[in-house]
């Protein structure tokens, strides 16, 4: 990523720019760090849905717009931090994709997505309150070892439960069972 971040603590969104991900409450949360003198850095990609957003200097605001997959890769590894703090999602797959490059995790209120990050012990909950996840970030940006083993537990799930190979025998293994249960 060659955008200039230096040292300064980077904070990577990938998803829509909604309210329903948590991207106006995430920019909040930045902006307040910053205007506590936090060195701090948001890199967002996604398609714009619900501006306008919350104004932020443009020295810690890097907008890389809907980019393509090698600026996603880039992004995952040059950031310290992924925060999607998410009221609506299924899965979420994109925390799994941050746990493949050992990125600590900021999920939000999803049941889904609590549940994968609390299960792998990846990363942080936050209530998606501009006030909780700004406390979230700033706990991660000030603990470099707890960064770490978050992101190495989850780098350990993608391993253990997330590879190709694993997903592959998961499902192989439930079609077996639904086919021996229906013959």
């Amino acid at each position: 990523l060659s955008n200039g971040l230096g040292d300064t603590p980077t904070v990577l969104f990938i998803g829509r720019k909604d309210h329903g991900k948590g991207y106006h409450a995430l920019r909040e949360a930045v902006g307040l760090l910053h205007g506590q003198g936090k060195a701090i850095k948001l890199v967002s990609i996604g398609r714009d849905r619900e501006p306008p957003y919350p104004v932020l200097p443009d020295s810690i605001d890097i907008d890389l717009g809907a980019a393509d997959e090698q600026t996603k890769h880039d992004a995952f590894a040059g950031c310290d931090v992924f925060a999607l703090p998410s009221e609506a999602e299924s899965f979420g797959i994109v925390y799994v994709e941050a746990w493949s490059y050992g990125k600590p995790v900021i999920g939000g209120t999803a049941p889904a997505s609590r549940e994968l990050i609390q299960r792998h012990n990846g990363g942080l909950l936050s209530d998606g309150s501009a006030a909780d996840i700004a406390v979230q970030l700033s706990r991660l940006i000030d603990n470099p070892a707890e960064r770490r083993a978050f992101g190495e537990s989850g780098r350990a799930a993608v391993l253990s439960d997330y590879s190709l190979e694993q997903v592959m025998a998961t499902h192989h293994a439930v079609w077996k069972r639904l086919i021996e249960e229906v013959w």
